[in-house]
């Protein structure tokens, strides 16, 4: 058990959330992420409506603990897939690329807590005007959609926990225990990793690049 505010808020028993990867995080890693005692996450970009209610489904079946369903904001679906997640209760839902007043209100009216991934102070400014449950810092070393500012997560983070009384996860570059450690040094209540899972048996890229990943050294781009 490690707690903190972002456990105590979630009931998880790591302070660890897993990053929603279009085309690669179903419910199958969402589920084990949940079941070791993270937050696993079922990404809805690229889903038709059928296929993430089916997600949601199986990931009831395999996991009695909390995950969480992400949801990329500009993304035309995005109104689709957020009547899904309030229409399934799920029990978290994370916002992403674009405005968390959207959506909000009625996802906390609802009893489902809310976070929502920033890059930046103006849009902590926001999160904290509209009442998000939590904030997810993705600095420039994160992968999908970064910071248009190209920070680094340690400098968000280091901002953000001084501009938000929300609890923040720190998301970008976090790799292993010592990546934990340091970003609680800075203030940050968890973590959230999204590469570093990639070459699991439980994400669906092809096995080929899992390979690549694996064999990747330090100068690589894979």
């Amino acid at each position: 058990m490690f707690k903190t505010r972002i456990t105590e808020l979630l009931g998880i028993r790591y302070p660890l959330l897993q990053g929603g990867m279009a085309w690669i995080t179903g419910w199958e890693m969402a589920a084990a992420v949940s079941n070791a005692g993270g937050l696993g996450t079922i990404a809805s970009a690229t889903m038709e409506p059928e296929e993430l209610m089916s997600n949601i489904a199986q990931a009831r079946e395999a996991t009695v603990n909390p995950f969480a369903v992400n949801i990329p904001l500009r993304l035309p679906s995005s109104k689709k897939a957020m009547e899904i997640a309030l229409q399934e209760e799920v029990p978290v839902i994370v916002s992403s690329a674009g405005d968390p007043a959207l959506y909000t209100e009625k996802i906390r009216r609802r009893g489902i807590k809310v976070f929502q991934v920033v890059f930046s102070l103006d849009m902590v400014k926001r999160c904290n005007e509209v009442g998000v449950d939590g904030i997810i810092a993705m600095g420039i070393e994160g992968g999908g959609n970064v910071s248009p500012s190209e920070l680094s997560t340690f400098v968000l983070v280091r901002e953000m926990v001084e501009a938000t009384d929300s609890p923040v996860v720190a998301a970008g570059g976090i790799a292993d225990a010592r990546g934990l450690v340091a970003a609680l040094a800075l203030g940050a209540e968890g973590v959230q990793m999204g590469t570093r899972l990639l070459a699991t048996k439980e994400g669906t890229l092809h096995g080929d690049y899992k390979q690549a990943i694996i064999r990747a050294k330090d100068t690589d781009t894979v």
